[in-house]
């Protein structure tokens, strides 16, 4: 046997970290929490006898020293632990624990406690701060035949989805990620941002940044002069935004073609953009799903906190869940200000366990990172969503989606999703470039809510384990190379030459292709916006090439000779927006007609580009 610290902790409230270890409630007839560490070592040869010390440490501060003494039984797999307080006045303090070695349950044989008869079971939590354990889905009471199903379906119906984690009683029980993504790869979040956000804001409230949330939106910015400000517009809230019930006429979300955030982020200044919106509806009364409401909130959460929102997110709340800074992007506009509806990248692991967090309500491995307050705020009905133009479940909390089902939600546009469901022990995570952005809830409720049979382990089914092992490996990694066919005549022609687009407002400037005979990879370069892609490699033998562009944004690229004239280049966007698109361009003499089809939209575009 190992002799290992113990983390214990409770069913009720999840974890709370002492110094030394994993905490558990305080049973009946002592108030608070508490954090219960031992540390033991063998006391003779054999290793079945132990002591050590313990420690108790209540929320209030007290910390009690106990004495441990320990017995570890080989036949039942347990250890049995007598704990004793030292000095007055722990020494009113006695407890016997049984702990099972292969589940890392705790039970209370016996236990006193200044004169209280104690009984509690205390459930070992894996908090996944430096990395998620992982079990097979018959040991968390799933279904491994039914996940490798899912998988199944997504990958013989092609669908663009990036990657699927499941997570029940803290463990990874599937981890899938579809080539050419990888699992160190960030991810766009889209929308899911809107739910971190929510999370800072509660954050900025717990630590007094920010008084509450019913303050008023025009009182955080004085140096502003609205434009047509009305009792409406003075009762704007911090609450109203949250909630997406602000009453501004924004028009800014995809039912309007995101024409609003289009016209916002045209404007020198986005703040003054957003308050002086004409109002349509007294605040509070009206659901109307605005970006531009989640970018007012990230304004005030700069203003108020004086950092930026990702400064503040990684000291604040990132660097408690083990989430590196180099792993998170996060853009901000010429004010500094982050983009406060979306644009956020972070890894799925990582997403896991912003999950996790609020399945825990706000509490991490020893520290409330969020109130518990305040999740609970965030993720029930604020306001119903019906009669509105993206009533995507019929309630809405503070910039997350609620459903009557159980379970809440962060949702992204092109199918990136953070399922919670504290009744079922559960976080899901997909990403996705998908054009049905709802596929993913299909998934969850069919397939990976039906993959749950039971709340204990069941008996392990090594055929279908097997099977699930075997889809998740086949989905992850890349075709073998295709020979490369001899280039037609076109490609050494426009070899090299910069093409110029005209004027467009997709923001497209310049591109080149370089193609080198009896190469399995051509070169590109394209300048759109602020985006610069210098010789990114293109795979010619039917396997992605992967270039970081000067965002530090991660693509990937394949692409073929269609005909004699067209060359179709795959170009999967991992982050911003995360889509897949697949661009025709047919060249003709000195001119080249590019078409563009993106996986999440509908139809195309087209436009023309010359050799200057």
């Amino acid at each position: 046997m190992g002799i290992k610290k113990r983390k214990l902790c409770s069913k009720e409230a999840g974890c709370e970290k002492t110094e030394e270890g994993v905490s558990l409630d305080v049973p009946d007839g002592m108030t608070g929490e508490a954090g219960l560490s031992i540390n033991v070592e063998p006391k003779n040869e054999s290793g079945k006898k132990l002591e050590g010390t313990g420690e108790l440490t209540l929320s209030n501060g007290d910390i009690y020293n106990l004495s441990v003494k320990g017995k570890y039984k080989s036949k039942k797999d347990e250890t049995k632990y007598s704990l004793k307080g030292v000095d007055e006045p722990a020494k009113g303090i006695k407890l016997k624990l049984k702990i099972d070695e292969e589940s890392d349950n705790a039970t209370l044989i016996k236990g006193k406690a200044f004169g209280q008869q104690l009984d509690f079971i205390a459930t070992y939590i894996p908090w996944p701060t430096s990395g998620w354990q992982s079990t097979y889905p018959e040991e968390q009471g799933m279904d491994s035949g039914r996940l490798a199903d899912m998988l199944e379906l997504i990958q013989t119906e092609n669908h663009p989805i990036r990657s699927v984690l499941v997570v029940r009683n803290g463990y990874m029980v599937t981890e899938a990620y579809f080539n050419p993504f990888q699992k160190e790869f960030s991810h766009g979040l889209n929308s899911c941002t809107k739910s971190i956000l929510s999370a800072l804001v509660g954050i900025a409230i717990d630590e007094g940044y920010i008084e509450n949330e019913e303050q008023k939106v025009l009182d955080f910015f004085p140096e502003y002069n609205p434009a047509d400000v009305d009792p409406w517009k003075e009762s704007i809230t911090l609450r109203h935004l949250l909630m997406m019930s602000s009453g501004l006429d924004a028009r800014d979300n995809v039912a309007y073609g995101w024409e609003g955030l289009y016209n916002m982020m045209a404007s020198s200044d986005w703040t003054q953009y957003m308050l002086d919106l004409p109002m349509v509806a007294p605040p509070g009364t009206k659901f109307d799903y605005s970006n531009g409401a989640s970018y007012l909130i990230a304004s005030i959460l700069q203003k108020k906190t004086q950092t930026t929102g990702l400064e503040f997110a990684h000291e604040n709340l990132f660097s408690h869940l083990g989430i590196t800074a180099s792993s998170v992007e996060w853009p901000i506009n010429s004010q500094g200000v982050v983009h406060g509806w979306g644009d956020m990248s972070i890894p799925p692991v990582d997403m896991a366990k912003f999950g996790f967090l609020y399945l825990h309500k706000g509490l991490w491995d020893g520290n409330q990172i969020i109130s518990e307050e305040w999740v609970n705020k965030s993720t029930k009905k604020q306001i119903l969503t019906s009669g509105s133009t993206l009533p995507l479940t019929p309630e809405y909390g503070f910039q997350w989606w609620v459903t009557q089902k159980g379970y809440f939600m962060a949702l992204g546009f092109a199918g990136q999703y953070i399922f919670v469901n504290p009744a079922e022990n559960l976080v899901v995570v997909f990403t996705s470039a998908l054009k049905n952005s709802f596929l993913p809830i299909l998934l969850y409720e069919s397939d990976i809510l039906g993959a749950i049979l039971s709340d204990e382990a069941l008996s392990d089914d090594t055929e279908q384990q097997a099977r699930l092992d075997d889809i998740i490996k086949q989905v992850s990694i890349p075709p073998a190379p295709e020979p490369v066919p001899l280039l037609p005549d076109i490609a050494n022609a426009i070899s090299g030459e910069t093409f110029y687009f005209e004027t467009n407002p997709y923001g497209f400037k310049t591109f080149s292709l370089t193609f080198t005979p009896g190469a399995d990879e051509a070169l590109y370069s394209f300048y759109r916006g602020d985006t610069e892609i210098q010789d990114a490699p293109i795979g010619l033998d039917n396997v992605y090439r992967y270039y970081l562009d000067n965002n530090n944004y991660l693509t990937a690229y394949k692409g073929q000779w269609e005909n004699e004239t067209t060359f179709v280049l795959n170009v999967e966007d991992f982050e911003r927006p995360p889509q897949g698109v697949v661009s025709q361009r047919t060249f003709e003499g000195s001119k080249v007609t590019l078409k563009d089809y993106a996986s999440t939209y509908n139809g195309s575009w087209e436009i023309t580009a010359e050799i200057q």
